[in-house]
């Protein structure tokens, strides 16, 4: 399986977990390509997600995979892409031919996902596109009111679920609130379990997570638990049948940027509604610990 991650990849600690987390299982790393969340972290926010996936890759020894600048702006409409070596990349590698199946899987705004479809709607039939964020249904958008990746570019959202992967169901979409929130691990007791398995990228989760739990206001000592939604993307693409996916209508944006589910009427894509989070946080620990 071949697979391109477009991540925010220091906007919390989840990105870098599910990165570690691909390499670990063994799927074939085209790219990493660091899509930009201005609204987390500001203008400069590409060149700090891109830094962060160097560390990465240094810890992991893996200097040989490309690490590429995504858009740095959010889309200003729903029907202008932009334009990065990302982008660029991610359209190439779809039209080149693999026997290989070949995943992008965004754990970020869905600028450069939306931007790869605007620009060449031919890749859609050519790959799957795994975009995590917003919300499982409309309850749980009145319950929560905001998420990051769908705040951190709206009309990236809006031309996802539009486009021509959503129209022949290789969009699939794995909601953060109502699905990977339930992906939880304890802190103090995570931090130990890296520290014992002692390579580099261990050393490297395990500082991230300190310094996520103290710039949070807690302590470690007090061993608060922390959502690593972002593992639950690249879980979706390896192993399915851990995952309760439905075809159902394709999520949209409404006026005022509100979450709907149209009722019928609409092209379906795949939705995860639901997922086996014991057993994917259980198979990423002992995945790390034989990296």
């Amino acid at each position: 399986m071949r697979v391109i991650l477009d991540c925010d990849t220091k906007n919390e600690i989840d990105d870098q977990f599910a990165i570690t987390y691909a390499f670990a299982k063994g799927a074939r790393i085209e790219a990493i390509v660091n899509v930009q969340n201005t609204h987390a972290n500001g203008p400069e926010s590409v060149t700090i997600y891109q830094e962060e996936t160097a560390a990465i890759l240094a810890a992991l020894g893996r200097h040989e995979v490309p690490n590429l600048r995504g858009v740095e702006r959010p889309l200003d409409n729903n029907l202008s892409p932009g334009s990065a070596e990302g982008v660029d990349f991610i359209i190439d590698r779809a039209l080149t031919e693999d026997p290989e199946p070949l995943f992008v899987i965004g754990t970020g705004p869905a600028t450069d996902l939306a931007s790869a479809l605007l620009r060449a709607p031919e890749i859609a039939s050519k790959a799957r596109f795994v975009w995590l964020g917003g919300f499982r249904d409309e309850e749980e958008f009145r319950r929560r009111g905001s998420e990051w990746n769908a705040l951190g570019d709206p009309w990236a959202v809006k031309a996802l679920f539009e486009s021509r992967a959503a129209m022949l169901s290789t969009l699939f979409h794995v909601p953060a609130w109502g699905v990977t929130e339930k992906l939880v691990w304890r802190t103090e007791w995570l931090v130990g379990q890296l520290r014992e398995m002692a390579k580099p990228i261990h050393t490297l989760l395990a500082d991230r997570t300190v310094e996520w739990t103290t710039r949070s206001g807690r302590s470690l000592s007090d061993n608060p638990p922390k959502e690593f939604w972002d593992i639950g993307a690249v879980d979706v693409a390896i192993h399915p049948e851990r995952h309760s996916l439905r075809f159902m209508p394709a999520h949209g944006l409404g006026e005022n940027a509100e979450w709907v589910i149209p009722a019928s009427g609409t092209h379906v894509i795949g939705i995860d509604v639901d997922l086996e989070a014991d057993a994917i946080l259980s198979d990423a620990l002992c995945a790390f610990a034989g990296l």
